[in-house]
C-alpha cells in the first residue's frame, strides 16, 4: 500500500508500507477519495500541528485525513455487518490506498450516489448537525455565514433547507458569492468592499438572530460578536488562528447572546447524522458536485493543499484520488 506522510510544512512524501490484514471485527478499506479538511490547513502551513493553533506547536511526520470513501477488499473475524465489495463512508481515512477500520463504524453509500460524492458525507455530516442540533436554526431566523468555504457553503445549504427567509452570506472571493447565490443565499456581500457592520441594515433589514463564522480569522470573529442581534446566537465555526484581542465580554453578557463552539461534538458523529447527509447527498439537497471543484492524484497531493489553502485559485472542496496513480 501507498500511504502520504507530512513531513515538513508544505512537504509530502508518499511512503510504500505492508498491506496490513484485519483482525476481528475490522475490515481493510481500498480508499477511493479523501476531501482535504479545513482543519489540515495549519498542520500543512506549518503553523501548527497541536490545537490550539496559536500556541504554534509544531511535530513532524504526521499523517492526515479523514474525510474518505472507501470500498470494502477483506474483511477480519466475526464481520457480518458488510461484505467485500460494499462502498462505505468510514469515521475516517488517511490519503493512502487502503485503511483499517472498525466494521461497526462503516455506513453504507446509497445507490446513485458516487464515491467523489460520498467523500463529502463527513463534512455534510457535521455542518448538518451545527445547523439543526447546535444552534437550532429556525425559518424565522435571519442568518448570516461569514465566509464561504466548505464548512460555510455546506451550512448555506442546510440554512436552505431548513426554510430560513433570510440567509447572507459574506466571502472575498467573488466566485464563492456567485455559487452562494445559486444555492440558496437571499443575499451576498462581498467583505472586501466595506464595512460589514454598515452593510448589515441592507443586507437583511435588522440584525441577524445566528450568525455562523467560519474564518478563524481575529477581526471577522471580533466582529461577530457584534453584529448578532440580542440574545441571537453565535457560532464560532473556525478554529482560531490567533489570540482575541480587545474581546469585550459585555458583548455576550449585556446582549445576552449564546455562544457555540462549531467544532463537533461526539454526538454529532453518531451513525444517524452520517445516513442524514448521504441521504442528502442522494437527494441533491447538497449539491456535491457543486462542491467538489477538482481532484488531484494521491502523487500530487501536495497542489491539492496548495489549492485548498489559497482561496483565489478557484477551488472550493478539493478531494484525492486514493487509487489514480
Amino acid at each position: 500500500m501507498f500511504k502520504a506522510r507530512l513531513v515538513a510544512p508544505k512537504t509530502f512524501e508518499i511512503i510504500e508500507l505492508p498491506t496490513p490484514e484485519p483482525k476481528e471485527g475490522e475490515v481493510l478499506l481500498r480508499v477511493d477519495y479523501v476531501g482535504i479538511c479545513g482543519s489540515e490547513f495549519a498542520s500543512y502551513l506549518g503553523l501548527a500541528t497541536e490545537y490550539p493553533i496559536y500556541e504554534h506547536r509544531v511535530s513532524y511526520p504526521r499523517f492526515m485525513g479523514h474525510e474518505a470513501a472507501c470500498e470494502v477488499v477483506a474483511v477480519g473475524p466475526g464481520v457480518t455487518s458488510t461484505k467485500v465489495g460494499d462502498r462505505v463512508v468510514p469515521r475516517r481515512a488517511h490519503y493512502a490506498t487502503h485503511h483499517i477500520a472498525k466494521a461497526a463504524e462503516l455506513k453504507p453509500v446509497p445507490e446513485g450516489v458516487s464515491q467523489k460524492s460520498a467523500s463529502l458525507a463527513l463534512m455534510a455530516q457535521e455542518t448538518y448537525y451545527v445547523c439543526n442540533e447546535l444552534a437550532k436554526v429556525r425559518p424565522e431566523d435571519k442568518v448570516l455565514i461569514v465566509g464561504l468555504g466548505p464548512f460555510g457553503m455546506l451550512c448555506l445549504e442546510h440554512l436552505r433547507e431548513i426554510g430560513c427567509a433570510a440567509v447572507a452570506a459574506v466571502d472575498l472571493v467573488p466566485g464563492r458569492l456567485v455559487l452562494a447565490q445559486e444555492l440558496g443565499a437571499t443575499h451576498t456581500w462581498n467583505a472586501g468592499t466595506g464595512d460589514l457592520v454598515e452593510a448589515i441594515p441592507a443586507l437583511l433589514g435588522e440584525a441577524p438572530t445566528v450568525v455562523i463564522d467560519t474564518t478563524g480569522q481575529e477581526q471577522p470573529m471580533l466582529r461577530a460578536f457584534k453584529l448578532v442581534a440580542p440574545e441571537g446566537k453565535l457560532v464560532l465555526a473556525g478554529r482560531p488562528h490567533a489570540v482575541l484581542n480587545n474581546f469585550e465580554i459585555e458583548d455576550i453578557f449585556h446582549r445576552m447572546i449564546t455562544v457555540f463552539g462549531g467544532k463537533t461534538p461526539p454526538a454529532g458523529y453518531d451513525a444517524r447524522y452520517t445516513e442524514i447527509a448521504l441521504d442528502l447527498i442522494r437527494r441533491d439537497k447538497v449539491h456535491a458536485g457543486r462542491h467538489i471543484t477538482h481532484e488531484f492524484p494521491l502523487r500530487r497531493i501536495g497542489e491539492g493543499f496548495e489549492m485548498a489553502t489559497h482561496p483565489n485559485q478557484g477551488g472550493l472542496k478539493i478531494v484525492i484520488n486514493c487509487q489514480e496513480p
